[in-house]
């Protein structure tokens, strides 16, 4: 952290690069790496707190687990949860006067790197082999973020997978293909550790919903 912003070495500080995804070039007092979630929480000067979401990539970058130019290459993704959202406490709106930034997306927080511009696709898929999701995204040289809202689409099963309502609890495999080339990581979705909803009770209101779509 420095007078000026966010700098980032992966060579050990042999160099530094400004880091500007979302980190304004203001005084950073301290920052700390979030031993379970891999965040980065850096305290600034005048803009509050700013928490850069998952910096699995740049660590698999610096230890040498993706090499220079390598791509396309999944990176590790942090478990998803599914939540319930409600509304904040506090005011009615964020309007009156609450000072209130982006927050983490719901859903799975997935990256890879890459050495390109090109297009990539990104499928997910269960245990199994079914496709769950499919995308494609519009890849550049580095680190490459994307969200899953945890809900089906593309291609998938209908019966097996309705579009509107969230994938059950489950580990999944997250692909992306890009240049001839391909790279998979499983994804971890997990049920909200606050609740105490059953994986039964969640496969009845699935049930439930399937057969009122129908």
């Amino acid at each position: 952290g420095t007078e000026f912003g966010l700098h980032v070495s992966l060579n050990g500080g042999v160099s530094w690069d400004k880091f500007t995804a979302g980190v304004p070039a203001v005084p950073i007092r301290d920052l700390l790496v979030h031993p379970r979630e891999h965040d980065l929480v850096l305290g600034t000067h005048g803009r509050g707190v700013i928490i850069v979401d998952d910096i699995r990539p740049l660590r698999a970058r610096a230890d040498g687990t993706v090499a220079a130019g390598a791509g396309p290459v999944m990176i590790d993704p942090p478990p998803a949860h599914l939540l319930e959202i409600a509304e904040g406490i506090g005011y009615r709106s964020t309007g009156h006067a609450m000072q209130q930034a982006e927050t983490r997306p719901f859903g799975a927080l997935l990256s890879f790197w890459h050495n390109d511009r090109e297009r990539a696709t990104v499928t997910v898929r269960t245990d199994g082999g079914d496709m769950v999701w499919q995308d494609e995204i519009d890849a550049v040289p580095g680190v490459n973020r994307f969200e899953w809202n945890l809900r089906p689409g593309d291609d998938a099963d209908e019966d097996a997978f309705p579009g509107f309502i969230e994938v059950m609890p489950g580990r999944y495999e997250v692909t992306v293909e890009a240049g001839g080339a391909s790279s998979s990581v499983d994804l971890d979705v997990r049920l909200d550790p606050r609740g105490t909803v059953t994986m039964a009770q969640l496969q009845a209101r699935r049930e439930a919903v399937a057969q009122i779509a129908s």
